[in-house]
């Protein structure tokens, strides 16, 4: 099939930064396999692109005039509306990524370069040990005009099933 053929959806909801396409040019010229098994889908009538935008952009910024046929796949059974709610789905991202999996299962892959955006080691160890300290233990200094109000603030608190101190500064 000519990529010029196929057109860019106009109305479509996502976008792709230049090193985001960067990454899917690469990823497309080392696992051209992936192209068969997740083609671009398109409207048999116009040749607008339903899913697969990003693709088609790296495919043209690669050079390729033509790509084989079980590249692109003709949506030919889809009424307007479910070609319309087909672009909706194809792009939406559920789940989310098992760090830890990724690691000990597919590390010997650059998963960075594959266009996954990897938090930060120092990151992640930060935001995990700034939940468990707001789990376990916090501060907080009131300061009251007299022993009174700081016992009746103590009571209710404790009441209220709060752990609390009291600490004379």
């Amino acid at each position: 099939m000519k990529t010029s053929k196929l057109k860019f959806n106009p109305n479509n909801p996502r976008k792709c930064s230049k090193d985001k396409l960067e990454k899917l040019m690469r990823s497309i010229e080392s696992f051209p396999e992936m192209m068969k098994l997740r083609p671009i889908v398109y409207d048999p009538e116009t040749m607008c692109v339903l899913g697969g935008n990003q693709r088609l952009a790296a495919i043209r910024e690669l050079g390729m005039k033509d790509i084989p046929d079980e590249w692109a796949i003709a949506a030919t059974d889809l009424t307007p509306e479910q070609q319309k709610e087909f672009v909706l789905r194809d792009n939406v991202l559920f789940g989310d990524w098992d760090f830890e999996m990724l690691s000990a299962e597919f590390g010997e892959f650059d998963l960075e370069e594959m266009g996954m955006d990897i938090p930060e080691k120092d990151e992640e160890n930060l935001v995990e040990i700034k939940n468990k300290e707001i789990e376990s233990i916090f501060s907080i200094i009131i300061n009251f005009e007299n022993e009174e109000s700081l016992q009746i603030a103590f009571e209710k608190l404790q009441k209220e099933g709060y752990q609390c101190q009291i600490s004379i500064l």
